[in-house]
């Protein structure tokens, strides 16, 4: 959830509710991570760190398994000496089905869908001159 819904929600002023945010990250309770354009969102952190993948064209997320991406993170590690984490910022890109039927990213920024496990929630649009 992003810090301003949490605002919104609660009540809250939206600067302690990323100062406790902060606090509560640094003690392991929730992360953060960045999901396409919209701001960072906030979970509850679990007893294993997922990854992601996000799709520019429909806005899907697919949560995987840190074991899944280790290939890729090998052949990142092999040819660059780079150690690739994609717990904090999401692997963007089309998913199968954007990718077969031509979809774009302007699709996704219109309209601020996206996924989360199993549910689909929004944030507002971005402001037009962010949009390029």
């Amino acid at each position: 959830m992003a810090a301003e819904r949490i605002a919104s929600v609660t009540g809250v002023d939206v600067t302690s509710v990323y100062r406790n945010l902060e606090a509560l990250e640094a003690h392991g309770v929730v992360r953060h991570v960045h999901l396409g354009h919209g701001p960072g969102l906030h979970a509850l952190a679990g007893p294993r760190e997922r990854e992601y993948l996000y799709c520019e064209g429909c806005s899907r997320v697919r949560a995987v398994e840190r074991a899944e991406l280790d290939g890729v993170r090998s052949e990142i590690r092999a040819r660059f000496g780079f150690e690739a984490r994609f717990t904090h910022f999401a692997i963007g890109g089309l998913c199968e089905t954007c990718a077969a039927s031509g979809e774009g990213s302007a699709h996704a920024q219109q309209d601020g869908l996206h996924s989360h496990g199993d549910h689909i929630h929004s944030h507002p649009p971005l402001h037009p001159e962010l949009r390029s």
